[in-house]
């Protein structure tokens, strides 16, 4: 989130010692032989154990538990595996937060008849939620947050001159 917004720059040894971290720690929950995890809250609270969630996640992959977590571990860029639900399960019991899952809708065009244009839309679509109904999202009281399932991103036709790249314009 921080390197789209332009306030970390990925190849900073804080980024990359963070991801590092939190990778370590998501397989050490993994790894947990008597760890349990929250998955949902609908239609009822169910709890799983770390290592069923561990066996289960490296039989999608077709790997050992020992090279999942061995995966798990190492970055991209050396050829770790990227994190899925499994992995958002824990980050979600660790931060004691609900963590969301948001994809962008096929491009549309949409008429602008007081301004004679027309941009290009992207829908912005929740996918799903991991911890949602068991822990409170802390921006959720915020009053008319951007982020939601209404909200629209733009690419503003007006500004994609070469001097001036395209720019972002939301509506809610």
């Amino acid at each position: 989130m921080l390197i789209s917004m332009g306030m970390l720059n990925p190849d900073d040894s804080f980024f990359s010692n963070s991801i590092m971290e939190m990778r370590n720690s998501v397989a050490n929950i993994l790894s947990s032989p008597e760890g349990t995890l929250y998955v949902n809250d609908k239609p009822r609270k169910r709890i799983v154990k770390c290592k069923d969630l561990l066996k289960s996640a490296a039989n999608n992959e077709g790997l050992s538990t020992k090279e999942y977590l061995r995966q798990l571990r190492k970055s991209g860029k050396e050829g770790g595996i990227y994190g899925g639900g499994p992995e958002l399960t824990v980050l979600s019991n660790m931060l004691r937060r609900p963590l969301s899952i948001y994809h962008l809708k096929q491009t549309t065009n949409i008429d602008i008849t007081e301004e004679k244009t027309s941009q290009k839309s992207r829908e912005i679509v929740r996918m799903g939620c991991f911890g949602e109904g068991l822990f409170e999202d802390p921006c959720q009281s915020i009053p008319d947050s951007i982020v939601s399932n209404a909200v629209f991103f733009s690419l503003d036709s007006r500004s994609s001159s070469p001097s001036s790249p395209m720019r972002p314009s939301f509506a809610i």
